[in-house]
């Protein structure tokens, strides 16, 4: 358990060490045993890493903060706990004191994805990343019946592979992870209660758990991957990525291509500085065989093999297309794929990869928009990554946008901008009348036809500035509109880290809304439209704009990221 900024800025890590407390209430220490390696946080405690059994938890959680005490096991006051060094000292220790007929074996903290999991704020955020992980499991000569990550992102192809050899069963996350992370009162009063009960069974009731748990806030995915299924996995990814690698170089092919990546289900996405992390892989798939059925075969064959892999898998609703385990994305930006190359799933893979990505960057043509009477033409010689319906205002560096809605086509390459009135989501204080407008994306719809947006916002709370990406839940019948907020930061080497911290607005929250400014390239910056102060009074609402002088234009853009733009219609409200 890595604490990092999670327990050093809100005590995370000792809240959920007292759930694994209060749910080892009933535990039979002759059953089961409970050992923690905690630490990596710069706070008193957490420097280093401590080994605590469950009764030196106890002891040391009477007062609800874990590490204060000094109760422990053993301590390694300089342990780097994102590093391969430390991970193999608390394995050693497991080894040397304990003898057990299953062990289940847990990762808590920020989570990358394939770039790493347990950020050590000690050491720089220096991270566990999938080789050292790989290699000191493999080197301990210990085998897990499960290794769970209570982190971000985490249920990747990528990260099965390097794990595959140490363990029977993968449990983990393909988006984000709330704060609350698992129930670990109900997953370890489960095992309380039943210590016989199988490796599956725990891990659907730790999935259970964390999915049902009416306190728990979105997004929430969780999946069981069965890990003597992943060659079969990547066989079958290899035979894809063959028959994509193929595609690649003839224009219709790669229109597929394209079209497939876009509609995919995808995390870690964070407009403002144009990422895009991973997406789930039976989506993709899916796509592929609805966009190129010349290819069929092959992504059926993935398909059927996912179906095995992944034995369990929910999410709550919010997150559509969200089958069990995502792999790295085509649309991933530099700084990432320059890394990626140490973690990739295969050779084949990398080189259908290399090969989108230099048919990509060899595009410079922008989508071709032409109006007859009400209906616009929307073309592109390379094919379209979307069509949407844009809201904006004005301002001297350019349209400032506020709203993307996607547009379906009409029929061919025809499309039809709605009519417009002037309604979207900003936020208002309904007693002061003060507001600001945001900018909001639609990324599709919640199973319960809520719409998922997503925007960019800037947030003060308790004096300590944040960047966020925010997902909002509107409700198209009353309007009503959900706010949750998911700091993040740029680490030194450009790459973000989505916290695993899902914050609601509350009173006193200082709120500032970013914007994209577009230019005759595309982004050219990003601006402030507004800050408000949170109070009981303030919500993000969907209702008339204020008044202002608004605009709406159809939208085009290729998978470049070139881009057309109709002549705008103007709405006035006053």
């Amino acid at each position: 358990m890595v604490g990092s900024d999670l327990e050093s800025s809100n005590r995370y890590a000792s809240k959920d060490i007292i759930e694994i407390i209060d749910g080892a209430s009933m535990l039979n220490g002759e059953d089961t045993e409970i050992l923690i390696a905690y630490g990596g946080a710069s706070v008193d405690g957490w420097e280093g890493m401590t080994i605590a059994a469950l009764d030196d938890l106890r002891k040391d959680g009477k007062d609800e903060v874990i590490g204060n005490e000094g109760i422990h096991q053993k301590t390694y006051p300089h342990a780097n706990m994102g590093d391969a060094a430390g991970l193999e000292t608390f394995l050693s220790y497991i080894r040397e004191n304990y003898e057990s007929e299953r062990v289940l074996l847990i990762f808590w903290d920020h989570g990358d994805a394939y770039r790493g999991v347990c950020f050590d704020e000690n050491y720089g955020y220096d991270r566990l990343e999938l080789p050292e992980l790989s290699n000191v499991l493999e080197t301990s000569g210990m085998h897990f019946d499960l290794i769970g990550f209570d982190a971000c992102l985490m249920s990747t192809l990528e990260l099965a592979r390097a794990i595959k050899p140490s363990a029977d069963y993968m449990l983990a996350s393909e988006s984000i992870e709330p704060t609350h992370g698992w129930d670990y009162v109900a997953f370890i009063g489960h095992v309380s209660k039943n210590p016989n009960a199988s490796t599956e069974e725990i891990g659907r009731v730790i999935i259970d758990s964390y999915l049902e748990n009416p306190s728990h806030v979105p997004p929430r995915t969780l999946s069981l991957l069965d890990l003597s299924k992943t060659d079969e996995v990547l066989q079958n990814v290899d035979g894809l990525a063959e028959d994509m690698g193929t595609s690649v170089s003839n224009t219709k092919g790669y229109c597929g291509l394209g079209a497939s990546i876009t509609k995919a289900r995808k995390f870690g996405v964070e407009p403002k500085k144009g990422s895009e992390i991973s997406m789930d892989l039976k989506s993709f798939a899916l796509r592929i065989g609805e966009e190129m059925p010349e290819l069929s075969g092959s992504s059926d064959a993935l398909i059927k093999s996912l179906e095995d892999f992944v034995i369990y898998s929910r999410q709550d609703g919010t997150m559509p297309d969200a089958y069990g385990v995502s792999v790295y994305s085509p649309q991933t930006p530099d700084n990432y794929s320059t890394y990626y190359g140490r973690v990739s799933i295969s050779e084949v893979w990398m080189d259908f990869l290399d090969g989108y990505s230099a048919r990509t960057c060899a595009d410079f043509t922008e989508p071709g928009i032409s109006k007859s009477g009400d209906s616009f033409s929307v073309v592109d010689d390379s094919g379209l990554a979307s069509v949407d319906q844009v809201y904006f205002i004005t301002s001297p560096e350019g349209p400032v946008l506020i709203g993307r809605m996607p547009l379906a086509c009409a029929g061919g390459t025809n499309y039809s901008l709605p009519a417009w009135g002037g309604e979207w989501i900003f936020i208002e204080d309904s007693e002061t009348g003060k507001n600001s407008l945001i900018y909001a994306a639609c990324g599709g719809e919640s199973e319960n036809g809520n719409r998922i947006l997503t925007t960019e916002l800037g947030l003060q709370r308790d004096g300590e500035s944040r960047s966020c990406l925010a997902q909002l839940y509107l409700d198209p019948l009353n309007g009503t509109v959900k706010a949750y907020m998911n700091p993040y930061e740029a680490l030194d080497d450009g790459n973000i880290l989505f916290s695993k911290e899902v914050l609601e607005p509350e009173p006193g929250d200082i709120v500032t809304a970013y914007a994209p400014v577009y230019g005759e390239s595309g982004i050219k910056d990003w601006t402030a439209l507004g800050t408000l102060k949170m109070d009981e009074n303030t919500a993000f609402i969907y209702d008339f704009l204020p008044e202002g002088t608004y605009y709406t234009a159809l939208y085009a853009e290729d998978y470049r990221l070139n881009f057309n733009m109709s002549e705008p219609a103007e709405i006035i409200l006053e």
